[in-house]
């Protein structure tokens, strides 16, 4: 069994579940947990049951990270395609809340993906 921490709105959070659900036989999902201060961001954990090497898990986890990675890039060229005007507009302002979306996805992604690899390493030494 592996815990996965996916953190991002609550919206994203319930999406990316759903996928992982399909793909991973998850015994328990915890309740939301908010992040600290006024974030708009949560945390949720969930138990994964896989096969007896976490591989395909960590293989799907750095899957998504590319994803979220090239969404960050698509983002970033959308900003850069802004005036300097509409960078200060209600445009500039949502890309940013976008990309800081995604930013927090790949910090969650990577922190689980090291986990496991760090786990992996010192459950095999």
């Amino acid at each position: 069994m592996v815990k996965v921490r996916f953190e991002g709105t609550s919206a994203e959070v319930a999406e990316l579940l759903l996928k992982f659900q399909k793909e991973y036989n998850v015994l328990s999902v915890s309740r939301e947990y908010a992040n600290r201060g006024k974030s708009q961001y949560v945390r949720v954990y969930a138990d994964v049951q896989g096969a007896t090497s976490p591989a395909p898990l960590l293989e799907r986890l750095r899957a998504m990270l590319e994803e979220c990675k090239e969404r960050e890039s698509e983002i970033d060229a959308q900003r850069n395609e802004l005036t300097c005007g509409e960078l200060c507009g209600e445009k500039g302002r949502e890309l940013l809340v976008q990309r800081d979306e995604v930013v927090l996805a790949i910090d969650a992604l990577y922190a689980s993906i090291c986990y496991l690899e760090r786990n992996v390493k010192s459950a095999t030494a």
